[in-house]
């Protein structure tokens, strides 16, 4: 099997991975940033990197073992329900970057914008410690109805953060599931508002077995 070079990866048998944190895979590593990146380039190498999210997302196979690397300082706007929709079986998305310079999504304009989750297998999780991750900014308009829908099997969402309200805007609410997200897990996350403002609900299980929800900040 030929070894796969990726300018800033370790390779081995094909499957790439990064010196800071393991990236093994049988499938392919896309990578995303919103300051360098386009979306003409096809995004397996980290030097030319897609500009969204979704463009790299839609670029995987299901079940593949496929991964998309946000990028430090990656910022994207969603104006609409599901303008983030991962409808791809069995991809991860890992994010990279500390604190503000965390990839950040932020829900505008309309309150139905919203990031959702339909097919089964899906990740998103932060590489590093705990202000890792992505950050959802759901004040972006007032009473934002559900910021991420959980709608399949064996949804992971691990270490990132998602903010709910400030002085001027509040979320309805945070995660909404319905019944077909089985083995949901939430682990390690920060749900919050402010001191002096909060959402209706940070998450609201409608269903689904074997959840668990273990060592979040809500």
């Amino acid at each position: 099997m030929p070894f796969t070079a990726h300018p800033g990866l370790l390779a081995a048998l094909g499957a790439p991975y990064l010196n800071a944190s393991p990236l093994l895979t049988p499938g392919e590593v896309y990578f995303v940033n919103s300051v360098r990146g386009s979306n003409n380039n096809d995004g397996r190498d980290v030097l030319r990197p897609r500009a969204t999210w979704k463009s790299a997302y839609d670029r995987c196979r299901a079940n593949r073992g496929d991964i998309v690397c946000l990028l430090p300082g990656h910022v994207e706007t969603y104006t609409t329900a599901a303008a983030m929709l991962m409808n791809i079986a069995g991809v991860r998305t890992y994010a990279f970057g500390e604190g503000a310079n965390r990839p950040t999504f932020t829900l505008s304009t309309a309150v139905g914008a919203s990031i959702d989750v339909t097919a089964a297998n899906n990740m998103i999780a932060g590489v590093g410690g705990p202000d890792s991750g992505i950050i959802i900014s759901a004040v972006g308009v007032d009473a934002i109805t559900a910021a991420l829908n959980v709608q399949a099997a064996d949804f992971q969402f691990i270490n990132n953060r998602i903010i709910l309200a400030d002085a001027t805007n509040q979320a309805v609410l945070g995660i909404l599931t319905t019944s077909a997200a089985d083995r949901l897990r939430l682990y390690g996350n920060y749900i919050e508002g402010t001191l002096n403002a909060g959402c209706t609900t940070a998450v609201r299980i409608v269903g689904g077995d074997n959840i668990r929800i273990v060592g979040n900040y809500i």
